[in-house]
């Protein structure tokens, strides 16, 4: 008699059983999950906000640059007292994005962010003599340096800037593919455990 088993006992069996295949399999899952939801979230937090800022950057130099060409064919004081004035608020507006985009530079990326302010700098200040040539009236001299220092800095900016942003492309890259072989270990993990 002791060794055989009760009707009973042989009915919890195999429900003790099954409970604890499902509670593995619920565990496996909720794991599997995190990791997918954890791998998906650096991609959109970390590298497509990162494009997203380089972006911005791209279009508010873009903006700097306009402006400080329509000063030059600037017909009155009023409209080059304006002129000033936004190019001075939208460097103010890149001065922050810049500031905040050194929170998604990496260690790989720390000299090419470093040369993008340099070049930025010089910029800027190229333009002061630009705007300063301009509102003298001195036209050819404000011109050739629109043709000059503000392009070749201009142009340099617009080079780090592609370099920050091939960089982080190529790192979003591979953090999908991370995502790709995070999913497809759950659905083995998952088919297994099933």
């Amino acid at each position: 008699m002791k060794g055989k088993l009760t009707l009973q006992q042989r009915l919890i069996l195999p429900i003790v059983l099954l409970g604890l295949v499902t509670l593995l399999s619920n565990i496996l899952a909720v794991f599997s999950i995190n990791n997918v939801n954890a791998n998906a979230g650096t991609i959109v937090d970390t590298y497509m906000a990162s494009e997203t800022k380089l972006e911005e950057i791209r279009r508010s130099m873009m903006g700097i640059h306009r402006l400080a060409l329509s000063h030059i064919v600037a017909a009155d004081h009023s409209t080059m007292i304006r002129l000033v004035q936004e190019i001075k608020e939208e460097e103010a507006a890149l001065d922050e994005q810049l500031a905040a985009y050194e929170g998604f530079v990496s260690e790989e990326e720390e000299e090419t962010y470093q040369a993008l302010l340099e070049d930025y700098a010089a910029f800027k200040h190229a333009l002061v003599k630009l705007v300063c040539a301009s509102a003298d009236s001195k036209t050819q001299e404000a011109y050739a340096m629109a043709n000059g220092a503000v392009a070749q800095y201009s142009n340099q900016v617009e080079a780090d800037i592609n370099t920050l942003y091939t960089a982080v492309s190529t790192q979003a890259e591979a953090a999908r593919g991370r995502l790709s072989a995070v999913y497809i270990t759950s659905l083995l993990t998952s088919c297994v455990t099933l």
